[in-house]
């Protein structure tokens, strides 16, 4: 996948505003400064069995862009 498609894959299924990162199905929040933690999804959601970084999806989308990719 190209760097757009995958930054509109991540969008998605996450919303990022003021350094907050929100699970766009069960609203589910995490900010930056606790992004080493794996994201913890609410009770019932879909992706909840599912390790979920993320802060670290979005760099390596970041990353494709400032490499051109």
């Amino acid at each position: 996948m190209t760097a757009s498609e995958d930054l509109m894959d991540w969008n998605s299924r996450w919303r990022i505003a003021n350094g907050v990162v929100w699970c766009r199905t069960c609203h589910a929040r995490q900010p930056e400064v606790e992004r080493p933690a794996a994201f913890a999804h609410s009770p019932g959601c879909g992706r909840a069995q599912e390790r979920c970084d993320p802060w670290d999806e979005l760099d390596g989308i970041c990353k494709k862009f400032d490499s051109g990719d």
